[in-house]
């Protein structure tokens, strides 16, 4: 999550019978939470989600923990997007108008 960002809805998936999923969602921000039935491929399709947030946030991590230090006043997240900006600017400025266009 960005700086500011509140994760407001959690959920755990669980397989206590074979074949029947259950999912519970938790209201972060009030606590309530709520439980479902889910069938098997509602149950995989959620999973293989959440493995792809797992493995984007992971990406996300890298690219932004690869910003040894941030600008002042700006997030990790704004000074990575101000660098790889400029890198495209003076990339394409560089290059001739013909390669600019394809």
């Amino acid at each position: 999550m960005n700086e500011g960002e509140t994760e407001v809805l959690s959920f755990e998936l669980k397989n206590y019978i074979p074949s029947v999923y259950y999912i519970t969602l938790r209201d972060d921000l009030d606590g309530t939470t709520s439980r479902f039935t889910i069938d098997r491929q509602v149950a995989k399709h959620i999973n293989n989600m959440r493995q792809e947030i797992i493995d984007l946030r992971k990406e996300r991590d890298e690219l932004l923990y690869a910003v040894a230090k941030k600008f002042p006043g700006e997030s990790r997240f704004d000074t990575a997007l101000r660098y790889i900006r400029q890198a495209e600017e003076s990339v394409s400025a560089t290059q001739p108008k013909e390669a600019r266009e394809k």
